[in-house]
């Protein structure tokens, strides 16, 4: 936070903290620290003579029409004034299920953990949301309204399971 603007989205974990173990706390904890957490909002920064929009949206594909998601996407569908629009989501399968019909240009996801365990030549095993072999278990994606959309494997392991063959990533992206 030091060198330059830092914001994201809650993911499950921080969900089962706020909502099932009762840490009220823990999105001031973020802020406090310097982090923007967006929850179905958008922010923008100003870089040199460009505006970057971030969009974050909250929760899972499911929930899209329940917590406001839908409605954030919609009311920035309206809006023009950026050079480039990234929306961040934690779980990767909701930018092919709900966010890819939507303007951006660059959607950023995690969750899958690259799968957990990932076998030479065939990529991620498992992820909870698309079960066996996973589309979307790590990587750079095109998806349908042109936007790339890139998964990050993270730095994390799930509570069950050791990675194997799944070196922890901490992704960088060059914008130019």
């Amino acid at each position: 936070t030091e060198i330059a603007p830092v914001c994201g989205v809650l993911g499950n974990h921080e969900d089962v903290k706020i909502y099932h173990q009762g840490d009220e706390e823990l999105v001031k904890r973020f802020e406090d620290a310097g982090v923007k957490i967006l929850r179905n909002e958008e922010t923008s920064y100003s870089l040199y003579d460009n505006t970057v929009s971030v969009i974050g949206i909250e929760g899972k594909p499911e929930d899209f029409a329940s917590y406001g998601a839908k409605e954030c996407m919609e009311a920035q569908e309206a809006e023009d004034q950026y050079d480039l629009r990234i929306c961040i989501a934690h779980v990767p399968t909701y930018f092919p299920e709900k966010l890819e019909n939507y303007s951006f240009d660059l959607g950023l996801a995690g969750h899958t953990h690259g799968g957990i365990v990932r076998l030479p030549k065939l990529g991620a095993l498992y992820s909870a949301e698309e079960g066996l072999f996973p589309e979307y278990g790590g990587g750079v994606y095109t998806l349908d309204n042109k936007a790339t959309l890139i998964v990050s494997r993270g730095l994390g392991d799930s509570d069950k399971w050791p990675r194997i063959n799944n070196v922890p990533e901490l992704s960088v992206i060059d914008i130019n």
